[in-house]
């Protein structure tokens, strides 16, 4: 609970040095859970995701990705899998978010021991990455693929 208390201090914290000051609009939602996962908080990236519902379905599609992310760091890994599944439906996907999607589907299948399912997905991450030219992910989802 303390680390909890200190990555909310740390978001907020940064929030106010980027002089967010609509916190409740789309954007801001989407920045404070972007802060919240990369700090590792994921349990507040899914509390600021529940407390607005109405922002969900206007949210950009990499803010569903972090909430997917979310989800499977937390170990939910059926909801993770749902969630991701159902934003790589969305048309409006930039590369970056659906090679993302599709690597948390991956590790959703891991987690749940479906190797051959998992190995599926780090195969299509490998592809994308390749197809949007980000070789770093593609080390990622290399190594990924081979634990």
């Amino acid at each position: 609970m303390q680390a909890e208390q200190r990555h909310s201090e740390e978001v907020d914290r940064v929030l106010e040095r980027l002089l967010l000051r609509d916190r409740d609009s789309i954007r801001g939602l989407g920045v404070q859970i972007d802060c919240c996962v990369m700090l590792s908080d994921y349990r507040g990236a899914l509390a600021l995701w529940e407390a607005h519902p109405e922002l969900q379905a206007a949210s950009p599609p990499h803010v569903g990705r972090r909430v997917a992310s979310a989800m499977a760091n937390l170990g939910d890994t059926e909801s993770a899998f749902a969630f991701a599944s159902k934003l790589l439906e969305r048309p409006d996907l930039d590369g970056l978010t659906r090679m993302a999607l599709v690597e948390v589907c991956g590790i959703t299948r891991f987690y749940e021991s479906d190797y051959i399912g998992a190995e599926i997905f780090f195969r299509r991450t490998i592809e994308i990455s390749r197809e949007i030219s980000l070789t770093n992910r593609a080390f990622a989802a290399f190594y990924n693929r081979g634990l």
